[in-house]
């Protein structure tokens, strides 16, 4: 009995580290409010070398196959901060949209595949299809997503710009920063952790079932999210490390296409083109008047049997004119 109430005691002690620990032991963040609304989420622990342990972690320094024109946090901040935050690595996630004119689409998707492959890329997701245009000619498009390391993105877009029989038309490009985001994961993932140890020791001393189970439950509960952390930060990674690229091609508009879209119309030419846009508005105009009339019939044949029933009704039930006495 003794044994079990220190036990008991012990774990309210850590309960009430585990509160203090929350209260400023986690760095807030966009993901904060999931973790924090966990209903049966078992308090996060930390040790008095706690703080002293974060800043230690955060001290990373930055890797030479860094994001083109990712900065490290010193040369950003003047070089002031104790030399933590200037160490720490920046994650930035590229992303660019390419439109191209291809006077062949097969041959430029192998070429740009191949281009993303020698970078050490790989595509992601393709898509080659038909379909006709306003001549009623087919022509031939494709799409391609290709993910490539961020130290060859920017060499990868210029030989996509370069390849054979290829004309940019439109490109977009993006970057994002998730450092801080990371970051946050980073210090959460290591409260969880301690946490995680407190409980495992707890459990060693742990006599009763009840005891056994009570903890076991929150050992479970922060394993879950333990693994929810690292789950992000692995997309992260990937996403930080390996730059998306998309790519839309289209074969070139007929010559005859693009010479009729220059310079003004003739009058003849506008005078066609007024009469057939006013032949097709009366066509759908006389559909529109023939649907509401086809609706019309079944509106008003039941609406005309009802009027005729309640008229005979009516008269039925109409009482005779009595005669007047002599």
């Amino acid at each position: 009995m003794r044994k079990s109430r220190m036990f008991l005691a012990f774990m309210s002690l850590a309960t009430i580290l585990a509160v203090a620990a929350c209260g400023g032991g986690t760095l807030s963040g966009g993901d904060d409010g999931d973790e924090s609304r966990d209903g049966g989420s078992p308090p996060e622990l930390t040790t008095n070398s706690g703080p002293v342990a974060d800043r230690d972690d955060k001290a990373q320094t930055t890797s030479n196959g860094a994001a083109p024109g990712a900065a490290t946090g010193e040369s950003a901040g003047g070089g002031d901060g104790g030399g933590i935050a200037g160490q720490l690595e920046r994650k930035i996630i590229f992303n660019a949209n390419l439109d191209v004119a291809a006077d062949d689409v097969h041959v430029a998707f192998a070429d740009a595949s191949r281009v993303a492959r020698t970078a050490g890329g790989y595509i992601e997701k393709s898509s080659v299809y038909a379909r006709k245009d306003s001549s009623g000619e087919e022509r031939t498009y494709a799409t391609l997503t290709v993910r490539v390391p961020v130290g060859a993105y920017q060499d990868v877009l210029a030989s996509l710009r370069t390849l054979p029989g290829v004309k940019v038309t439109k490109e977009e490009s993006s970057s994002r920063e998730v450092t801080e985001q990371y970051t946050d994961l980073q210090s959460r993932l290591r409260n969880l952790e301690r946490s995680e140890a407190q409980y495992l020791k707890l459990l060693e001393q742990a006599k009763t079932i009840q005891e056994i189970m009570t903890v076991n439950d929150r050992i479970d509960s922060i394993r879950l999210q333990i693994e929810r952390i690292q789950g992000q930060m692995n997309v992260l990674d990937d996403l930080a490390d390996l730059a998306t690229i998309d790519i839309a091609f289209s074969p070139p508009l007929p010559a005859g296409t693009e010479a009729k879209d220059d310079g003004p119309k003739s009058p003849g030419e506008a005078f066609e083109d007024a009469w057939e846009a006013s032949i097709e508005a009366a066509q759908y105009v006389l559909s529109g008047v023939a649907a509401a009339a086809a609706v019309a019939v079944w509106l008003v044949i039941p609406v005309l049997l009802l009027a005729f029933g309640g008229v005979r009704l009516a008269r039925r039930r109409k009482p005779r004119a009595t005669e007047p006495a002599n």
